[in-house]
């Protein structure tokens, strides 16, 4: 991987399983400073299918996080801050998708894991096995992914609490708003009932 591309606060980690194989290997692109938890942050990620014929760039999130916080809910609550962010995100190009990612139907038995992979998704890249493209252009995809993240980590309200960016996003009601082009802080100026904390 480029080193120009990785640095600062980014670190890489994967996993082929602990113990015995993955259903789907990961190797995972993580900010350090946007939060402490891994359970809650945004990332990007590669998923590999479970038959190993193609694998996903993905912009991702933390699905225990909602799980966790929201229960039942947590479905629906994950799918509108993916909504938000792929109507927003200014650095997405054409080649990301905002297409579900398909990573069970190859499974006879459903995984909580790999679903939530599925579920996290924001945008991703497919890429299959006998058809890659260059590696100059893997690069460049994951140049504007790191784009994408950077640009949320910028519209968060505090990096080390996402949590309280997903509440905000979660309030609103994002069927009403215009929301191309518009930071949480642009919204949050039209609702000044809102309760709004800016970082320090």
């Amino acid at each position: 991987m480029s080193d120009n591309l990785i640095s600062g606060s980014l670190i890489t980690k994967g996993s082929p399983g602990q113990g015995s194989w993955a259903t789907v290997p990961w190797i995972g692109l993580f900010d350090t400073t946007m939060s402490v938890s891994a359970a809650k942050r945004f990332d990007i990620v590669y998923l590999f299918s479970p038959d190993m014929k193609y694998v996903y760039l993905s912009l991702n999130q933390g699905w225990t996080f909602f799980k966790e916080a929201y229960g039942k809910n947590a479905e629906n609550n994950i799918s509108k801050v993916s909504k938000y962010w792929q109507n927003t995100l200014a650095n997405r190009t054409d080649r990301m998708t905002v297409a579900p990612i398909d990573l069970t139907s190859s499974l006879l038995k459903k995984n909580d894991m790999v679903l939530g992979y599925e579920l996290s998704n924001i945008l991703s890249i497919r890429y299959d096995k006998d058809n890659l493209p260059s590696n100059a252009q893997l690069l460049t995809d994951l140049k504007y992914m790191l784009f994408c993240l950077n640009e949320i980590k910028s519209e968060l309200i505090n990096e080390k609490d996402i949590g309280q960016s997903i509440a905000y996003i979660l309030s609103l009601n994002l069927s009403s708003l215009f929301l191309k082009k518009n930071s949480i802080q642009q919204i949050a100026q039209k609702y000044p009932k809102s309760r709004f904390m800016k970082r320090i």
